[in-house]
């Protein structure tokens, strides 16, 4: 009896940083979340990115954004929407 095991999908967490440019100040953010990997198909994602900190206007900034899509790893090209609410915070100042 011969048994052969193959790998067919595949879920990922995954978990980085990112700077969004925000009209005249920059946006950091703690990534997280996860890819369904089911090769060849499409590759689902959901995303969320917490605010850290910022420049400029958003200094002082809070809040998060959420990204769900796909990914097509043969051809790099991801297709999906984004949610986001932020909240300024009090300084709109450089220091």
């Amino acid at each position: 009896m011969r048994f052969i095991s193959m790998l067919t999908a595949a879920l990922v967490l995954v978990s980085a940083g990112a700077a969004v440019d925000a009209h005249g100040g920059i946006l950091f953010g703690s990534d997280s979340g996860f890819i369904f990997i089911d090769l060849p198909a499409l590759s689902a994602f959901v995303t969320t990115v917490e605010i850290v900190a910022g420049t400029r206007g958003y200094k002082h900034a809070t809040g998060s954004f959420v990204a769900t899509g796909e990914l097509d790893f043969i051809t790099g090209q991801a297709v999906g929407t984004y949610t986001s609410t932020i909240c300024k915070g009090g300084g709109n100042d450089d220091d």
